[in-house]
């Protein structure tokens, strides 16, 4: 019944879960709770802040309560954690993975003084890049590193592109206007898809481009092995899978509507982090397709003289298994392409 809003998975397969006041281990079956330090906690809207470090030992973004951010280190083998100290005794704000097992490490002087990004490899830090005063973007919340050094970053109040020694950011005049960017994903080689406090963008050919309106603080984007779409907001889980958009929220079996990580496991298993608590996905778990109604007092029997025909249906799900305001409908005419998936029970056609 608490936040848990990051998750990774080490070279064993063992999964480990921030979750605010723990760090939470499952091995095979078998659940362990490492508390975290008295007054340590985990800071929720960091969805990337656990990271596995080659050598079996766990990295930890966490916040001492009155103070500033700091990094753990967990050793799975002593059951014990450890206190990194910044070389320059700089405050620790964000971390995050990277793909050859090294961690980006955020850290800052002062609330006004920029921030400066290091790769930690679990022994020394090693200066990457440095921003200034000038940086006028807000709190730092994630990292993209794309091929050839690129690296793509967002914050509280918008965000940019780090290349060849110069930060670019996003064009307010774009869709990017007013926008937070919380979340990052090449989800295809030159597709990057950015989540925003209300909106997924998409950027390809060059420019942004509006997907999907009013998800509301967009957390978490990843793309599963078999192609589907995950994305993890305050109004759920939703993916995009054969061209339709689907969401699972608190009456699909979510212990909160608000979600903040989705992840998929070397199991092909696909895990959610919500404000109280995990869940994790079952799709055989209703496997019976709901039946769609056609109500003869609800449909006339003829067509106009025009042949503008309306025809109205409903649906109810085996069980009720689905609440009958959470089904979808798609309709299509003599064999001809199926309308996106709505909510809506009518289907109108002209001529």
């Amino acid at each position: 019944d608490r936040p848990v809003h990051a998750i990774a998975e080490d070279r064993r397969g063992r999964l480990w879960f921030a979750a605010t006041d723990d760090l939470v281990e499952l091995e095979g079956d078998a659940w362990s709770f490492h508390r975290l330090p008295q007054n340590r906690r985990t800071h929720t809207v960091q969805t990337e802040s656990v990271c596995p470090l080659p050598d079996g030992r766990v990295a930890l973004k966490t916040f001492e309560v009155g103070r500033g951010g700091a990094l753990l280190l967990f050793d799975p083998r002593r059951r014990r954690f450890q206190g990194v100290v910044h070389p320059e005794g700089r405050d620790i704000a964000l971390i995050a993975p990277r793909a050859d097992g090294t961690v980006w490490v955020e850290s800052t002087v002062g609330r006004d003084s920029g921030f400066r990004l290091d790769i930690y490899d679990g022994q020394s830090f090693r200066k990457y890049l440095e921003m200034g005063s000038d940086w006028s973007y807000g709190d730092l919340r994630y990292i993209l590193e794309r091929p050839g050094g690129e690296l793509w970053l967002g914050a509280t109040a918008g965000g940019g592109v780090w290349r060849d020694g110069r930060f670019t950011p996003f064009p307010a005049r774009d869709e990017y206007a007013g926008n937070g960017v919380f979340a990052l994903a090449e989800v295809e080689p030159g597709q990057v898809l950015a989540g925003g406090r209300n909106d997924l963008l998409r950027f390809q050919g060059g420019a942004w481009s509006l997907w999907r309106p009013a998800l509301d603080r967009v957390r978490a984007i990843s793309r599963d092995r078999e192609g589907t779409l995950w994305v993890a907001s305050a109004t759920g889980v939703h993916r995009f899978q054969n061209g339709h958009w689907i969401t699972n929220a608190a009456e699909e079996g979510l212990p909160s509507t608000v979600a903040y990580k989705v992840f998929q496991d070397r199991r092909g298993r696909i895990w959610a982090g919500t404000a109280r608590g995990l869940s994790l996905f079952y799709p055989q778990a209703d496997r019976d397709p709901p039946r769609t109604l056609l109500t003869p007092a609800s449909n006339v029997r003829e067509a106009s003289p025009e042949g503008n025909v309306r025809i109205v249906f409903s649906a109810i799900d085996k069980w009720k298994y689905t609440a009958a305001d959470r089904l979808l409908f798609s309709h299509r005419l003599d064999g001809g392409s199926w309308s996106p998936y709505t909510t809506a029970q009518v289907a109108a056609y002209q001529r």
